[in-house]
């Protein structure tokens, strides 16, 4: 049907002149032409063909025909149509879509971004395009970025990689959400569940206190053991606080000393006075009446660590009040560098006022016991110095008495001489050690700061103490109270208490009850005294008598039954 028409019949109108210009224009001229046509079939149905027509040349050189060869590529043609319209919709797609979106060759160069990218990135325009980015994650899985904004905030996306092709080349399409809002919300509610999960532990540590307070309440009234309740008050405490050394200390005037301790660390506590106002921290204790927490005490210059606490990191010291005035303070400590706080400061707080009801309970019951100790000792001074009028005999007992009472180890009395530059050790207790001595008082700086202040002398170290003379050579003494013995206002003697086994520190209350038995020896001294002055005066008397009888009377007078001039 085709032979001997012109191609013109399968013209589809569908493609301008121009086109058909151009290939005649190209085959008239010599040359072959290479295109697509979309012609127009019989039935009227559309199709591409792919052509090449070149002209035919006889042998003279001149044009006669022109050959075409064809491809039927409808099937291309439509299916490169079909991707056109996919990628285009594509392309409208990612342009309008709500998540940023970038293309991103193989070479990590910029091709595309669209309007949400922009906006997620702060920028204006495509600036972007032709800017390197890294490829963050691998294909298939995501990764998260903070991307800085103009304002100073900074937003968090996650990103997803997707391989895709672009413009007929293999790409890397980057999805990038913003999920910085998201973000907030999961860490709000990590925050609200850590509050909740600290509320309910702090509610926990609530009632384990409670519950560790009334246990200890029951410690502080089952005993009046002072050692033994701060040991179970120190075993409770570690059940609601972690630390690796605790201790008490006692304020005893300007002095704390330190009554009771645990530690976990290796040293053994040794308990010993010193200064209340020494140290910082303890000083400010007991000013403020609150608890002190150092969470670091590295970091804090009032921190002025002896040997043993060399170690310590972070400490609590905690006043322990009765009626609002500070008796000591509670002290406990870490060493591992985790760092106490306010709240383990409260929590030592309440326990430091359980172990002050415990100690005041204790003072009071110790001054009940001392009180009828006292009354008990000054019983039996005063039956013993009343029991006999021999003074040796009535001051050995009454040194007895001192040695049993004090738990002292030696207990002597030295009377002095009426100028009161020697003096005698009349009586002891064990006996056989100085009793007899004669001993030169300005030879010794006890006797001679007693003689000049007419007040007891208490020495804790009679090793390294002056005033302490040749005493510790003659009986070995460790520490002595020496109490004078004052008569009618002047100093007749002076009786010691002596420790040779371990040193001692005398309380005021034991001093005052020694002075209160010196005032009582005072007396029976001048007692035995007088009576030896009458003995001797009746003595001489009597002598007096007798030479008068044997001299009125004949020698060799019968004797006369209950005749006596002398008696």
């Amino acid at each position: 049907e085709m032979i001997g028409k012109t191609p013109r019949i399968l013209k589809s109108g569908r493609q301008p002149d121009a086109l058909y210009r151009e290939l005649w224009a190209t085959i008239l001229s010599g040359r072959s032409w290479c295109g697509e046509f979309c012609n127009k079939r019989k039935d009227g149905a559309l199709y591409w063909e792919h052509a090449i027509i070149a002209p035919v040349h006889d042998a003279a050189g001149n044009m006669t025909n022109f050959v075409a060869i064809k491809e039927d590529i409808t099937l291309r043609k439509t299916a490169d149509d079909a991707l056109r319209e996919s990628q285009e919709r594509f392309r409208k797609v990612i342009e309008y879509d709500v998540d940023a979106i970038l293309v991103v060759g193989r070479d990590h160069i910029v091709r595309f971004v669209n309007p949400a990218a922009r906006r997620l990135f702060d920028l204006r325009d495509d600036t972007m395009v032709g800017k390197h980015f890294s490829v963050p994650a691998p294909e298939g899985e995501s990764a998260e970025l903070e991307i800085p904004r103009r304002n100073g905030d900074v937003s968090i996306v996650e990103i997803r990689t997707v391989e895709i092709e672009w413009e007929n080349q293999m790409a890397y399409l980057e999805s990038l959400r913003d999920i910085t809002a998201h973000k907030r919300a999961e860490e709000a509610l990590r925050e609200s569940e850590q509050k909740l999960n600290d509320a309910l532990q702090q509610e926990h540590q609530r009632r384990m206190l409670s519950d560790t307070l009334r246990e200890i309440a029951g410690i502080v009234g089952s005993t009046l053991d002072t050692q033994e309740v701060l040991r179970l008050i120190l075993d409770q405490l570690e059940q609601v606080i972690t630390y690796h050394r605790a201790t008490v200390s006692l304020l005893e005037g300007e002095n704390l000393t330190l009554m009771a301790g645990k530690d976990k660390m290796g040293d053994v506590i040794k308990f010993f006075s010193y200064p209340a106002y020494k140290y910082p921290l303890n000083a400010e204790a007991l000013r403020s009446k609150q608890p002190i927490c150092i969470p670091d005490v590295l970091n804090d210059p009032r921190w002025h660590p002896s040997r043993t606490m060399q170690p310590i990191r972070s400490i609590i010291f905690a006043p322990m009040l009765v009626q609002n005035q500070p008796i000591g303070i509670l002290a406990v400590s870490r060493t591992d560098g985790m760092a106490y706080e306010d709240d383990n400061a409260r929590t030592v707080f309440a326990f430091a006022n359980q172990v002050a009801i415990a100690m005041h309970n204790a003072q009071l019951y110790g001054r009940m016991e001392e009180r009828n100790r006292r009354l008990t000792v000054l019983h039996d001074i005063s039956q013993t110095l009343a029991s006999t009028l021999e003074k040796g005999k009535l001051l050995t007992g009454a040194c007895e008495i001192l040695v049993k009472n004090f738990h002292a180890d030696h207990s002597a009395v030295l009377l002095f001489d009426d100028a009161c530059l020697r003096g005698e050790i009349v009586a002891e207790y064990p006996t056989g050690y100085v009793r007899g001595a004669r001993v030169p008082l300005q030879e010794y700086g006890v006797s001679k700061e007693i003689l000049a202040t007419a007040q007891s002398v208490a020495i804790f170290d009679a090793q390294h103490d002056p005033r302490a003379g040749k005493l510790q050579e003659i009986v070995g003494v460790k520490s002595f109270l020496v109490v004078p013995i004052i008569s009618k206002n002047r100093i007749i003697g002076s009786f010691s208490l002596s420790m040779t086994q371990e040193p001692h520190h005398f309380e005021a209350s034991e001093i005052e009850m020694a002075q209160t038995i010196a005032a009582q020896m005072a007396v029976a001294i001048e007692n035995a005294r007088w009576i030896e002055k009458e003995r001797k005066r009746l003595d001489e008397e009597l002598a007096i008598a007798w030479h008068m009888q044997s001299s009125l009377l004949p020698v060799g007078m019968p004797d006369i039954p209950r005749l006596d001039c002398a008696g």
